[in-house]
């Protein structure tokens, strides 16, 4: 993933550090931020590990390239790795749990009365005017204890499974969020119905679900 960004040259840095800054060949780029932090840091009101926390990050998980022109500015491409992508996602509660459905996976969300669910002998389905949908349990699927308390009416997620419109019921909807995709760990890698994991503000990480090998 490409990410060009252009910026004027901050007031206070030094155009030889700069110029010094330029990667060549695209190797070394932790030497090239670090003569470039020298300089820019400078322009951020005499904070510069607020520039050297952020471009180490980089350095350590994708690639920067810089191209400066005195008196111009300066060209950043920033490329992060597919598993460090940023989706919004729809973040919902089941149980004591918070998991965060990609939106690509959303149509809309919607109230689920008790009267319009009925079982058949495929599964649980929702009535909504004429179209009879499938209704599925994020409970269930998840085996999450204490979740989807039977109450008058329950929360869905609609989304399109394998070419069909399906319900899939929460307990809460919490919101959406723009979401840094984590690769899983080696005792979650490879488990069905997961696509990563994201770690939110709190600090607390958050399974991000594939609703479409969950449920297909």
């Amino acid at each position: 993933m490409s990410a060009p960004m252009s910026a004027p040259l901050p007031a206070k840095a030094p155009s030889d550090a700069l110029a010094a800054a330029r990667p060549r060949d695209g190797r070394d780029v932790r030497q090239a931020l670090r003569r470039l932090e020298e300089g820019v840091s400078r322009g951020i009101h005499g904070k510069p590990d607020v520039v050297r926390l952020a471009l180490a990050a980089l350095a350590a998980r994708g690639h920067l390239l810089i191209e400066s022109e005195v008196g111009v500015g300066t060209d950043i491409v920033l490329k992060l790795p597919l598993t460090l992508a940023i989706i919004p996602v729809m973040m919902v509660r089941t149980g004591q749990e918070q998991f965060a459905i990609p939106v690509t996976q959303v149509q809309q969300s919607a109230l689920v009365s008790a009267g319009d669910i009925q079982r058949t002998e495929q599964g649980e389905v929702v009535l909504r005017g004429e179209e009879t949908i499938p209704l599925l349990r994020l409970r269930t699927a998840l085996q999450v204890p204490d979740g989807e308390g039977n109450g008058a009416t329950q929360m869905a997620v609609l989304s399109e499974i394998r070419g069909r419109t399906v319900a899939v019921v929460v307990d809460e909807i919490l919101g959406y969020r723009d979401a840094v995709v984590k690769p899983l760990g080696p005792a979650l890698k490879g488990l069905r119905g997961l696509a990563g994991v994201t770690i939110l503000p709190s600090g607390e990480a958050v399974l991000i679900l594939d609703l479409n090998t969950l449920f297909g």
